[in-house]
């Protein structure tokens, strides 16, 4: 289990396979014969053009080679040119890859995927390992030199622009860029392993550095493996401090440490720090839940005869107990082994790295001199996931790429790095229980912090690029003391128990460094008294602006983030409080306020009224910097500032109690929008006065010699004693109390009567259904029926809305080139998940140039998946079909049964909505058969319910009979104990349903086949005709899971599955007019699963989301399953078409309510 580091240390120890001018060549020569073709020859010369191009700019960085592993940054600036040159030429490389791959794939799949695997492979070291894999860029890849690129292009385009200009940077600024640029973290999150190059595939995540190189690997902090331990030193000396008695016996528990000797180690150094505290005792245990190196526990016997081990055997003895378990255990194993409460539990790295595919953010995109995050929020489960962006320019480029040579490309996302803990809430709960404080470190410990929620336990918080540190503790008793005393000492105040616990949650919301700030480091005080009269104003002023504004969201800036981004501000002058409010509408522009809090009057007002001081000065920086964040014109710097002030924000947001989860859900899509800059927010300059001295609050109005205004809030005794002591309420509430205490502000946010009139629901009256005639032939299964009922919300609103979205589309085609007429409004046609809108194309443009800019015209409308482009037969008309977040809606089918009354057909089934608005009815006995395949969670067996209920809302016993197969067990028991069930149960057995299908096939096909043929007819059709007195029942055979069947029949022989494929095929073969029909569904749509024989007898399939476009091909003989939006969202493909609808919803109450009524 080599780090990488050792890897390359150890390089002559390893085979070595070196990347030299062959392999160029063997592509070069590749791209010829390619271009040989006529089908590739675009491509082929293509991608040799930008090959070569590529190759000529990089020999031409040869020389700077060296030294762009040690000062990248100087080296780029200094020859800024070339380095542009080469990076273009690699944007442009990428980018015909990604136009030509195509054309190279259906050529030579092989082939292709080779060779742009080794073109991809250039300037990237690989190390591959038996348990680990490793990737280190050489200096000399584009992709690690893309920010040190940019940033220089934007410092060398600032020159000569007048100071104050857009883009000007001053001499200081440039000089921040060129010292900081080894700080900012490397954009690429994640390298794939092209599958050419080595024996299986892998993604690496990065991982960490070695110098200035990013390193991709499986192996998480390979360097920097001590990092954050001199984090838990001060952790652990402030714990002394605040609990002197803890030096008799400190017992502390580690898991996951680095080593056991990097512990042994850190608390050697603190000896010094506790020499002042006399003879410490400690009781050491080491635990671990992951695999280590065998090296892992090793521990020098010299180690324990110095520092604090070592008091046991010197002068100042102590007491020193040390157990490692080292055995890999579970949290809830380590709980259990911890009997005693310990005064610490320090756990290292709890996140695992997990790739997943991430959904693109439009409004997010990286910049050099930061890594964007990219907030998930799951209203359902109330969590939150959190990943660095890499979407944008050359990156996306890459991403792309990668997903098709792996062979999943979507439009809609790509890989990405999430975390993922096994510390979840009722491990996190359990492990507080046994601590006093809980010290947990990890790289991406913030995003675990913000899905816990807490905040509400963290006294602690420091961010690192390799392990964050936090301390967490449910017991605040101490604070609570220690605030009693800085409150007794500032005067006259009686708080109550319920007002200090106010204090402590508004200080642990607004400060990293939470209640550690008013702990003292000295050992003659517990409590720092400056620090804590400095905490208290700024809760003080944050709860009494939250009582004002309840919904607003409040952060403090007196944090590790906000003073490294104001680091290099003149003496540190730091506003410590920025407040953001949004209207009642997005037509009401955001209040941003930035809030100076002051203990003391830190200000001068004038005769005429003019203020002035410290605290004016500060309130002016904060509100410079708030234009720079949010204004239109920016400098370099301004991304990485707005990127900090997003983090804090989105934070608070998270652990806003006051917003339900849809409100937060909204208020999260409008803080998207204020940091992607479609609103203008208004930029307020706040002073708040904690003056303990005075006795009255009042709220003035000031300004400066420059004419600014300034809002002044003076906050007195009265006020204060009222919010240390009364139980808090928001403003709303207090508008509705009486109240003898005049002296404090009681301001009311007006209501408006609710104007019932707009609330209202249109519901047109019931058409007539129409049959659509020209699908409705005798051998046609798909017949259309017109909506008869249209439900409008707000009809003004969504007229308003359409034209909006008309226009928008319009002026997209028209930015493209796309010669087209203008849409008219009164064609357009709006569904349950789509809103068709019909497109007539210019004589001379084409429809394929309409379908190139397909993923453009979908980003530019924030279209919530894919736009289908389907020409609509019969007419001159294109239909764009594209969803819409407003359009989800679901389409219930216990609400759409009716329509199956007035349509012809045997065995009409529901399948659900086209984007035109017309829902579609198969005739299973015209299908006959069909094969249904998608993804989990994608509306496969929603769609199978909405076939057996539309089946039975038509058929009685007497007329149907249904075998239904349900080897998961879970999905169709509702239907235990109908008259129709076949044996009267659900199948539920894979060898019994495979006994079942050989039944049928030898004894129900030949019985029916003897019943027609006696009756001297052709179909089942005709003999019911002729006896309707004793009538043949239609055979439905559903199976849910067919993969299972086939897995079963392998495991009984080879033989036996080929006999049970060969056999079904006959079955579907020679069963349509004896009235048996099969539904088969799988989650599994490989092509060993579903074979080219099982196919050609299934002509009618349907497919929800699968995972990637080869699943796609294997259902449907083409891609576009792979970016459906789920939930029922399908691609139906009958004999003539492919059709895209939206299938119907059916609750689990209302299926059950259907079923009892079909069985009384």
């Amino acid at each position: 289990m080599l780090t990488p580091k050792e890897a390359l240390d150890n390089a002559d120890k390893y085979s070595f396979e070196h990347f030299d001018d062959s392999f160029i060549e063997e592509a070069r020569e590749y791209l010829q014969r390619a271009a040989s073709f006529p089908e590739a020859e675009a491509a082929g010369k293509a991608v040799l053009s930008a090959l070569d191009s590529f190759l000529i700019a990089r020999k031409a960085l040869l020389p700077f080679a060296k030294r762009l592993q040690d000062v990248p940054m100087l080296q780029v600036v200094s020859k800024c040119n070339l380095f542009s040159a080469y990076l273009q030429s690699y944007e442009r490389l990428l980018a015909e890859i990604s136009d030509s791959f195509k054309d190279l794939y259906e050529l030579d799949s092989t082939g292709a995927k080779k060779v742009i695997g080794t073109i991809l492979s250039l300037d990237i070291v690989y190390i591959i390992g038996s348990n680990n894999s490793h990737a280190v860029p050489t200096p000399l890849n584009p992709l690690y030199l893309w920010k040190y690129i940019r940033l220089a292009e934007e410092m060398l385009a600032s020159r000569g622009v007048p100071a104050g200009g857009d883009c000007y940077l001053t001499d200081e600024d440039k000089d921040f860029i060129i010292r900081k640029a080894e700080d900012i973290p490397d954009p690429l999150a994640l390298l794939m392993l092209p599958k050419n190059r080595i024996t299986r595939t892998e993604c690496l995540p990065y991982s960490g550095r070695l110098g200035c190189m990013p390193i991709y690997s499986t192996k998480p902090q390979i360097s920097n493996s001590s990092a954050g331990l001199e984090a838990v030193q001060q952790g652990i000396i402030r714990y002394m401090c605040l609990y002197p008695h803890a030096s008799m016996m400190l017992r502390i528990s580690f898991i996951n440490p680095p080593s056991v000797y990097s512990v042994v180690t850190m608390l050697k150094k603190l000896d010094k720090e506790f020499s002042s505290f006399g003879n410490v005792g400690i009781d050491l245990t080491i635990f671990r839940t992951k695999e280590t190196s065998s090296d892992w526990i090793e521990l020098e016997d010299k180690a324990l005869n110095e520092g604090m081990l070592g008091k046991v055997r010197g002068k100042r003895s102590g007491a020193f107990n040390l157990a490692i378990k080292n055995v890999r255990q579970t949290y809830p194993e380590i709980l259990r082994r911890i009997s005693k409460e310990q005064h610490i539990i320090v756990v290292f790295d709890p996140n695992e790295q997990e790739i997943d595919i991430a959904r693109n953010n439009r409004n997010i995109h990286i910049h050099p001199l930061c890594l964007p995050k990219v907030y998930d929020y799951n209203k359902m489960q109330g969590s939150v996931r959190i990943r660095a962006a890499n979407e944008g320019g050359i990156f996306a480029n890459y991403a792309s790429i990668i997903e098709k040579l792996y062979e999943q490309p979507s439009t809609f996302g790509h890989r990405n790095v999430f975390w993922n803990s096994p510390l979840k809430r009722e491990t996190y709960g359990a492990l507080l229980k046994k601590t006093d404080w809980l010290i947990i470190l990890d790289q991406n410990l913030k995003s675990w912090d913000v899905s816990l929620q807490s905040s509400s336990e963290r006294l602690f918080y420091k961010n690192s690029d390799f392990r964050s540190i936090g301390i967490y503790s449910r017991n605040n008793r101490k604070f609570a003391m220690g605030y009693q005393e800085i409150i007794s000492s500032l005067g006259n105040y009686v708080p109550s128990d319920q007002g200090i616990q106010r204090i402590i949650s508004a200080t642990r919301a607004i400060n990293d460094d939470g209640l550690l700030s008013i702990v003292s480091h000295s050992t003659n005080q517990i409590f720092d008294q400056n620090h804590g009269k400095g905490s208290l104003g700024l809760a003080i002023t944050a709860l009494r602006y939250r009582q004002q504004y309840p919904d607003a969201i409040i952060v403090g800036l007196d944090t590790q983030l906000a003073r490294e981004w104001l680091s290099e501000r003149e003496d540190g002058k730091l506003p410590d409080l920025i407040a953001i409010r949004f209207g009642e509408t997005d037509d009401v522009p955001p209040i941003v306020e930035a809030i100076e809090v002051k203990t003391y009057a830190d200000y001068v007002i004038s005769d005429n009224g003019v203020i002035s001081g410290h605290a004016v000065e500060q309130a002016a920086i904060l509100e410079a910097l708030m234009l720079e964040v949010f204004g239109k014109s920016e400098k370099i710097t301004t991304i990485s500032r707005r990127e900090i002030l997003r983090e804090q924000l989105f934070e608070c947001l998270f652990s806003n109690t006051n917003y339900n989860p849809n409100q937060k859900q909204e208020v999260i899509q409008r803080m998207n929008n204020l940091f992607a800059g479609e609103y203008a927010p208004k930029i307020c300059r706040h002073i708040s006065h904690v003056d303990f001295t005075s006795v009255d609050s009042h709220t003035n109005i000031y300004h400066d010699e420059a004419s600014k205004e300034y809002t002044l809030v003076k906050i007195g005794a009265k006020e204060i004693q009222a919010i240390l002591s009364s139980p808090m309420v928001t403003i709303r509430q207090a508008a509705r109390a009486d109240t003898e205490n005049e002296s404090i502000p009681q301001p009311i946010v007006p209501t408006e009567p609710v104007d019932n009139s707009t609330m209202s629901t249109t519901i047109l009256s019931n058409q007539v259904p129409l049959v659509n005639t020209t699908v409705a032939e005798n051998d046609a299964p798909l017949i259309g029926v017109a909506s008869d009922i249209a439900c409008v919300d707000d009809a003004s609103n969504t007229t308003s809305e359409l034209h909006e979205k008309c226009v928008r589309l319009n002026i997209v085609l028209k930015s493209y080139g796309i010669q087209a007429f203008p849409i008219d409004e009164n064609l357009v046609q709006q569904a349950a998940r789509f809103t068709r809108f019909k497109l007539e194309l210019k004589p001379g443009e084409t429809e394929n140039n309409l379908k190139k800019r397909s993923e453009d015209i979908a980003r530019e409308l924030e279209a919530t998946g894919e736009v289908f482009i389907v020409r609509i037969k019969g007419t001159r008309y294109i239909g764009l079909d594209v969803p819409f977040a407003d359009d989800n809606k679901p389409l219930m089918l216990i609400d759409h049964l009716d329509k199956l009354d007035s349509v012809p057909g045997a065995l009409n089934v529901l399948a659900g909505q086209m984007p035109d608005g017309l829902y579609q009815v198969i005739d299973l006995a015209k299908a006959p058969h069909m094969l249904i395949a998608g993804t989990t969670g994608s509306g496969k067996t929603i769609f199978l319910y909405s076939i057996i209920v539309s089946l039975l809302h038509k058929l009685s016993s007497d007329e149907l009979e249904l075998l239904i197969v349900d080897p998961k067990q879970t999905d169709f028991h509702f239907f235990e104990g109908l008259p129709h069930l076949r044996g009267g149960r659900v199948l539920t057995n894979a060898d019994e349903a495979i006994a079942a299908l050989e039944t049928i096939n030898a004894i129900d096909k030949q019985e029916r086949t003897n019943l027609i043929r006696a009756a001297n007819s052709r179909d089942i059709d005709s003999y019911n005709f002729k006896n309707p007195e004793k009538k043949m029942k239609r055979l439905v055979v559903i199976i849910d899971e067919y993969a299972d069947l086939v897995q079963a029949a392998e495991l009984q022989g080879k033989e036996v599955r080929k006999n049970f494929e060969s056999n079904l095929c006959m079955l579907a073969q020679r069963v349509r007019n004896l009235g048996i029909h099969l539904v088969i569904a799988t989650q599994q749509p490989r092509a060993t699963i579903v074979t080219s024989s099982l196919k050609a007898v299934l002509p009618f399939r349907v497919s929800f989301r699968l995972p990637s476009h080869t699943d796609s091909q294997t259902i449907l003989d083409r891609s576009g399953a792979e970016d459906l939006l789920g939930k029922g969202d399908m691609l139906m493909m009958t004999d003539s078409d492919t059709l895209r609808m939206q299938g119907f919803f059916i609750t689990e109450e209302q299926l059950i309510d259907f079923i009892t009524s079909k069985e009384e």
